[in-house]
């Protein structure tokens, strides 16, 4: 397994603390050391927020845009996700 990522936080308030990223992601998986290719990466970008809660942890939401989805025809197309995060520290 391959996972390389870069997120770039910013701050939007303070108290409560609230920030918004950009992030880059790749990576892969492989069944046996043979196959394994680490130029052979799914790639997404996107953007998110969160929000920090004291006792709960952080709260956010992102918006991924993944490069390497295929749709039926075996057709490489771009796809949007949605991913929500709740109460990780």
């Amino acid at each position: 397994m391959v996972k390389n990522s870069l997120e770039l936080r910013f701050p939007i308030a303070p108290n409560p603390t609230i920030f918004g990223l950009f992030f880059m992601e790749g990576g892969n998986s492989w069944e046996t050391i043979g196959e394994t290719d680490p130029f052979d990466l799914k790639r997404s970008v996107g953007a998110g927020i969160r929000l920090f809660m004291p006792m709960i942890g952080i709260i956010g939401i992102d918006f991924g845009y993944g490069f390497d989805h295929y749709n039926a025809l075996g057709q490489r197309e771009g796809q949007w996700k949605v991913h929500f995060q709740f109460g990780k520290f």
